[in-house]
C-alpha cells in the first residue's frame, strides 16, 4: 500500500521521495545569491509589522468613505505619513525617541501645547514642557534643516 501524498498549498519539486518547497526572490539589488538569500530572511516578519501599523495606528484599517477615489487618497496620505514617520525616525528624531510609534510621538512632540507671546517687538513661543522641551524640538528642527541641504558635493578635479 502506498502512502497518501500530502497536498501543499506551494509548489514543490521532489528529489529522492523528499518534497522541497519552490521559492524565488526577483530583485533589482546587486547581492550575491546566498548574501540575497539571507538579508530576505533577515527581515522576514517585518511586513507583518507595517500592515499593523498602518491599519491601527494610522487608520489604513477603516476608510473615511463609499467611493474609491476619496479611500484612494486616504491610503495614499496614510502611506505617506508612515514613510514621514520613517524618515523622521532615522535622520531627524534624538536616540531615545527613535523607537517611538507615531501615537507617542504625537503626545510628546507633536502635540506639545504651546502659547505664542508677542512682547517688546519680540515673538516668544512658550512651552507646556519648559526648556527641555524647547531644546528637544530645536535639535529636531536643526536635524531636518540639515537634510534640507543634502549631502555635500564631491568634485572630480
Amino acid at each position: 500500500m502506498e502512502p497518501v501524498q500530502q497536498e501543499l498549498p506551494f509548489q514543490t519539486l521532489e528529489m529522492k521521495r523528499i518534497p522541497y518547497k519552490l521559492f524565488g526572490l526577483v530583485t533589482n539589488r546587486t547581492l550575491e545569491g546566498n548574501a540575497l538569500i539571507h538579508w530576505h530572511r533577515e527581515r522576514c516578519g517585518d511586513s507583518e509589522k507595517v500592515h499593523h501599523v498602518e491599519k491601527s495606528e494610522l487608520a489604513g484599517g477603516q476608510f473615511p468613505s463609499q467611493k474609491f477615489g476619496a479611500n484612494a487618497a486616504w491610503w495614499q496620505i496614510m502611506v505617506m505619513t508612515f514613510n514621514l514617520h520613517q524618515i523622521m525616525k532615522r535622520h531627524a528624531l534624538p536616540e531615545p525617541l527613535r523607537t517611538q510609534g507615531l501615537k507617542a510621538l504625537r503626545f510628546q512632540v507633536i502635540g506639545v501645547a504651546g502659547r505664542v507671546i508677542r512682547h517688546a517687538k519680540g515673538l516668544f513661543i512658550k512651552l507646556s514642557g519648559g526648556e527641555t522641551m524647547a531644546e528637544k524640538i530645536w535639535q529636531i528642527r536643526e536635524r531636518i534643516a540639515a537634510l534640507a541641504q543634502g549631502p555635500p558635493v564631491l568634485s572630480t578635479a
